[in-house]
């Protein structure tokens, strides 16, 4: 009688525990599922090849994204920057970029990773370099360090095709601060 009170203490010990876990889990899933992230960032662009490389120390690039589940996100990105004399001719001029941008939280992939959020992006969009104008395709990566629950360190660094009459390519980074807000659906 003695092992079957120890049997049904420890049946009960080990319920109450898992039910815990799965009530903890299902928080941090809605938490994680925040369906709008906003980026504010400086950032660094090298032109391949133009002997360029430019950084504006204030705010020059913003982001905007929303989650559409299962660590996916759709993600407009715009962001400016000066370029001393591109391609070691010509005028100093104003680079601008507008960017769509789908993303992918690696968390989904590997497991959650706590406070260490890596991710992965691919997308299109529309550059402008002085009066010229291209159509440009985006590749790259980057991570939020979680500061606490809604604000993040952001470092994103990637490579953009750009297509204009001058076709190159640009290295661009930046480094920021994300704030992640908004509340989930819960049909």
């Amino acid at each position: 009688m003695k092992h079957l009170k120890i049997a049904v203490l420890a049946l009960l010990f080990i319920m109450s525990y898992s039910t815990a876990m799965a009530q903890d889990e299902e928080n941090n899933t809605q938490y994680r599922e925040q369906p709008w992230m906003l980026t504010f960032s400086t950032n660094y662009i090298s032109i391949i090849d133009g002997e360029s490389e430019n950084y504006i120390p204030w705010l020059s690039k913003l982001n905007i994204g929303k989650s559409i589940g299962k660590g996916f996100s759709l993600e407009l990105a715009g962001s400016i920057n000066d370029i001393t004399r591109p391609w070691g001719t010509g005028d100093d001029v104003t680079f601008v970029g507008l960017d769509l941008n789908f993303k992918f939280d690696l968390n989904n992939a590997f497991g959650e990773t706590g406070w260490f959020d890596p991710f992965l992006y691919a997308g299109v969009g529309q550059n402008w370099v002085g009066t010229t104008d291209g159509f440009g395709l985006n590749v790259g990566g980057g991570f939020n360090s979680w500061l606490n629950d809604d604000i993040a360190i952001n470092l994103t660094t990637g490579y953009k095709k750009v297509n204009t009459p001058t076709d190159f390519g640009i290295c661009q980074h930046s480094l920021g601060l994300s704030c992640r807000f908004g509340k989930n659906d819960s049909d």
